[in-house]
């Protein structure tokens, strides 16, 4: 999967609930294994494009454009945090 990650269209699967807290900060609940994660304003927007109509090269791009001195190492950030997403049973990947 890692090496066609740029085209892939992951998907948060239907039993994560993203509420939104202030300061954009957010709750990604699993509501199967009771399991919550606190997560900051740019991983709520790559959270809220996991819809499975995004590409990963995508969900960066919004990144990009939403946020100011996005890092150079947004690509691996992305990356590896969609794929603990992945390992940790909250995102599947759209075929």
């Amino acid at each position: 999967m890692e090496k066609n990650i740029k085209t892939t269209t992951p998907i948060l699967n239907s039993s994560i609930v993203l509420r939104i807290e202030s300061d954009d900060w957010a709750i990604l609940y699993d509501a199967d294994t009771d399991k919550g994660f606190g997560i900051n304003p740019v991983s709520v927007t790559i959270c809220q494009h996991l819809d499975g109509k995004h590409t990963v090269e995508e969900i960066k791009r919004i990144v990009q454009e939403r946020f100011n001195n996005v890092p150079d190492s947004l690509e691996k950030d992305t990356n590896e945090f969609i794929q603990n997403l992945f390992l940790q049973g909250l995102v599947s990947y759209s075929t």
